[in-house]
């Protein structure tokens, strides 16, 4: 997936609209067009198609690529034509007629080509998500906490928290249910090794344990409670036959990222607790 900047496709072709280049610059053809005046006409057209180029990389597009790409040739050929007569006399050099008659015909070759394979591109309109950032959803989710507490997640919680928020952009309710769940699941068995400075040691990697033994371990209620609360709905998301609606995506969101905030915070101060104590020692 790429993201797709349409200002420049606008600006393409505004910087040919109203001109069939080189054709059409004189009211009348008495007077041979010269590569000054089309240099100067076709420096933005070119810069453009350039950029068009790259934005178009990836896309199933073949012949509008080729077509544009025939276009900078043309293009070129004349910048180095003009750059030939420099010690001539360069305001008089003009465009050779097939090259006025290649230019023009592949201009609409291109903008035929343009015109068909436009219509298969997959452009879509992300929809804002609530109070959300639509683009930090899909972009960095984790900016949701301040970067003390990010810097405590595992790898694995800011992958699955990443995900979560882009399925939540991209309108994938159950996807994002999911990871979300995850990544409180990831950050349960951190909290836990964190209380209790040991690895996780039961055979069972479930929700229920998990809350059980950071209860056991004297976590806060105020997280535990709210860990078990998600835990009966958490365990419903990952059945097959349960769909969540675009509705409850961003309450599970919330709900989850709230308990992960406060076990983040909890963990920040274990850490630095035991950095006070080190430098005490």
């Amino acid at each position: 997936m790429k993201e797709t900047d349409l200002t420049i496709f606008y600006h393409l072709g505004k910087s040919f609209l109203g001109m069939n280049f080189l054709d059409t610059m004189r009211p009348s053809m008495a007077e041979p067009v010269t590569l000054l005046e089309a240099v100067r006409l076709l420096n933005a057209p070119d810069l453009w198609l350039k950029d068009f180029l790259t934005e178009i990389e990836g896309m199933e597009m073949p012949d509008s690529r080729d077509s544009a790409t025939k276009l900078r040739v043309i293009i070129g050929g004349l910048f180095g034509a003009l750059a030939a007569t420099l010690h001539t006399n360069p305001k008089d050099a003009p465009v050779e007629s097939t090259t006025i008659a290649r230019f023009n015909a592949e201009l609409k070759r291109f903008e035929e080509a343009f015109t068909r394979e436009c219509r298969h591109l997959d452009v879509f309109a992300v929809t804002p998500k609530g109070l959300y950032n639509t683009r930090a959803l899909i972009e960095r989710a984790e900016t949701k906490f301040p970067p003390n507490l990010v810097k405590v997640m595992p790898e694995k919680t800011i992958h699955d928290l990443q995900e979560a928020g882009r399925s939540l952009a991209f309108n994938l309710p159950t996807a994002c249910a999911f990871h979300i769940c995850r990544a409180t699941e990831a950050l349960m068995l951190a909290y836990y090794e964190a209380l209790t400075g040991n690895a996780w040691p039961f055979p069972r990697r479930v929700w229920a344990t998990y809350n059980d033994q950071l209860r056991i371990s004297g976590a806060p209620a105020a997280i535990t409670d709210r860990l078990n609360e998600i835990r009966s709905d958490r365990n419903s998301y990952a059945h097959p036959e349960i769909t969540v609606s675009l509705d409850e995506a961003p309450v599970v969101f919330e709900l989850c990222t709230g308990v992960i905030f406060l076990m983040a915070r909890e963990i920040e101060k274990i850490e630095l607790s035991e950095t006070a104590h080190r430098g005490l020692a």
